[in-house]
């Protein structure tokens, strides 16, 4: 009997390389799209002592007393998160603050400016701060962070914020497209100082100011212009003013992060972002670019490489069967 063409065999070697590498390709491409970073501000929530993404963004989060929120601008990429520096307890910034008002609640706001290599070219981070804010009980955290710095720049389409206390000058969750090795270098642990109170009628700070909001510091203007008097009422009306300063510029944070469109936050961004903290969305966050995350393209691969390897066999078989009955099977 004539020896078996060798031909059959060398054309099944070469669909099999030719599967694994398109195979490899369609796995890697998605990879390589994920190697890109984003640099936006993080938002985040302290539990027992670990700082983790908030579960819902900034302008529909509604801190309970004694919560500790965190905010942390940095380059992230892939599945790097990067959360503040330090973890100080609700105690350490808020155990000397006055005690919250009827209608007020306390919660401690920790802000990391981030380190110089996570700023955009030609900016410098400020100095990580943290502080008890009093406010009212329904306001958000971005309210909160707003009484702390101030300045805060958000997204007018999505709602994501942008900038805390002028930091960064512009930009909104932009892409790094190749991440330096002192961007991606571990964080290390920072003190960040704590600063006194603000809010409530503490007197502290002037109202917050929200960009575009020319009136936003109207009542925090009004509240420092009085002075309080030693009488109840004259005490409660300082208050009540301060109160306003602290109010107006949350409706102007309601118009852009508390619309629907401010669902898509990161909490959030921070994001996210499924999104969780403000990001560009948690899913930016967590996996690099909003899509499917890594593991889920090499599991697709995977399962796919699998299902042509075992075609290939099969079909290797039936033509090894058919050669040994003596049929052709090029025919």
């Amino acid at each position: 009997m004539p020896k078996p063409s060798p031909r059959p065999r060398r054309r099944t070697v070469g669909l099999v390389v030719a599967a694994l590498v398109g195979l490899l390709t369609m796995v890697l491409a998605p990879v390589a799209a994920h190697a890109a970073g984003y640099q936006f501000w993080g938002y985040y929530q302290l539990t027992e002592g670990e700082w983790g993404f908030a579960t819902e963004g900034a302008g529909t989060t509604v801190p309970e007393d004694g919560a500790v929120e965190g905010w942390r601008f940095a380059v992230a990429a892939d599945d790097d998160t990067r959360f503040p520096r330090a973890t100080p307890s609700f105690d350490d910034v808020c155990g000397a603050a006055p005690e919250a008002g009827e209608g007020e609640k306390r919660v401690a706001v920790v802000v990391d400016f981030g380190r110089d290599v996570d700023a955009p070219e030609g900016e410098t981070p400020r100095e990580p701060t943290a502080a008890c804010v009093t406010a009212p009980e329904a306001s958000t955290g971005q309210q909160l962070v707003t009484l702390l710095v101030e300045d805060v720049r958000t997204d007018p389409s999505s709602g994501l914020i942008c900038g805390l206390g002028g930091f960064p000058s512009a930009g909104c969750g932009d892409p790094v497209e190749e991440p330096t090795e002192d961007q991606l270098a571990p964080d290390e642990p920072i003190e960040i100082a704590v600063g006194a109170p603000v809010g409530g009628g503490t007197g502290a700070t002037d109202a917050p100011e929200t960009t575009g909001d020319e009136d936003a510091t109207e009542g925090g203007d009004d509240a420092d212009e009085d002075t309080p008097a030693e009488t109840t009422d004259a005490t409660t009306d300082d208050t009540d003013e301060a109160e306003e300063g602290a109010t107006e510029p949350s409706d102007t944070a309601g118009d852009e992060a508390g619309s629907e469109d401010a669902d898509t936050e990161s909490g959030d961004v921070a994001g996210d972002p499924g999104d969780e903290g403000d990001g560009p969305t948690q899913d930016v966050a967590e996996d690099g670019n909003g899509g499917m995350p890594i593991w889920a393209w090499l599991l697709v691969g995977l399962v796919v490489i699998g299902a042509l390897l075992g075609a290939v066999v099969g079909a290797t078989r039936r033509r090894d069967q058919e050669r040994e009955a003596g049929v052709d099977p090029d025919i």
